[in-house]
């Protein structure tokens, strides 16, 4: 685009934009690409040439940062929007799923392994990373756990050592065999293990093992940090740092609406203008219809915060005279 158009005046500037340094409550980094023919503009500006389209200094054509470091304020972070929601409080399980007071504050609700793996985890941490034995007769931490008392490895183990009960981390169960060269659980299908170990044990057993997932699977959030970004997966607690940070629930959509700034959270501050002026659709449904939760969050996932666009849109209106109200 910059070699087609750059004959004709045009200069194409890229630069990646991580809106939460312009007030977003939530990390939402995107390449931000404008083009302008600076010379009917202002006299001020010279023509970039093309090989200086991408860099990582400061544009004429995008705002430069007003939160967090190099900003005059203070990144907005997860609990200075969502504390406003603290008083209806809702979680993960049967019939308290949702609020009787705002039909957008409500959450899937979550199968009994997944409360009892999140209920034991900190904000900030993952299940992944719990330590301690939930048995009140036992209560061990991983690292009271002497390895010559017991054989184990503290990354993988599924149940405590000493009292044989379920730890609170993410584990799955299936039939299969346990390798006698490494000790690495196979499913009953798979004929050679990972080491290269050829099956030995014509008998399966079930078998449990810790679920396969990144770090930052079944993680919860920090009040006193800004939000992670939001994904088109916010109700799944499987996927990237998508806890509660207190309570035992995935964020809301309620919530999930205020982070993307669809809905303002400062009660003190005049509302966005556009709150009142969306609705939530889908091709071709009837009148009758409603979109579900999970169409929602698939749309705030994929979208750019209005209030980005906003930033950007009256930035580019200094820059350029000729652009209107």
């Amino acid at each position: 685009i910059g070699r087609k158009l750059e004959k004709f005046g045009y200069t194409i500037i890229s630069r990646r934009m991580d809106f939460l340094n312009h007030g977003v409550p939530h990390r939402r980094e995107r390449l931000i690409t404008i083009g302008c023919r600076v010379k009917s503009v202002t006299k001020t500006h010279k023509q970039t040439p093309n090989d200086e389209i991408y860099g990582k200094g400061e544009s004429p054509f995008h705002p430069i940062p007003t939160h967090g470091p190099k900003g005059l304020e203070n990144y907005i972070n997860l609990g200075d929007v969502i504390s406003v929601l603290d008083e209806d409080r809702i979680e993960a399980s049967e019939g308290k799923n949702y609020s009787k007071k705002d039909k957008f504050h409500n959450v899937p609700v979550w199968n009994e392994s997944h409360y009892f793996w999140m209920k034991e985890t900190d904000p900030g941490r993952s299940a992944f990373e719990n330590k301690t034995c939930v048995n009140k007769k036992c209560g061990r931490s991983t690292d009271e756990w002497v390895s010559d008392d017991v054989n184990f490895d503290k990354r993988t183990l599924t149940d405590c050592p000493y009292c044989e009960k379920p730890l609170p981390r993410p584990t799955t169960k299936f039939m299969g065999w346990e390798c006698n060269n490494c000790n690495h659980k196979n499913r009953d299908s798979k004929l050679i293990c990972s080491c290269g170990q050829e099956r030995t044990k014509e008998k399966t057993e079930e078998q449990k093992r810790l679920i396969q997932g990144f770090a930052t699977s079944y993680r919860r959030l920090k009040m006193d940090l800004p939000a992670s970004t939001l994904t088109m997966n916010s109700g799944t607690i499987s996927s990237d740092m998508k806890g509660h940070p207190s309570q035992n629930r995935v964020l809301s959509v309620k919530e999930i609406l205020m982070l993307s700034t669809m809905h303002s959270w400062d009660k003190k501050k005049k509302p966005f203008p556009w709150e009142s002026k969306y609705k939530f659709q889908i091709k071709g449904m009837r009148k009758d219809e409603t979109v579900s939760m999970t169409s929602i969050r698939h749309a705030i996932g994929e979208s750019i915060p209005p209030l980005a666009a906003k930033i950007l849109v009256d930035h580019l209106k200094k820059v350029d005279p000729r652009i209107g109200n």
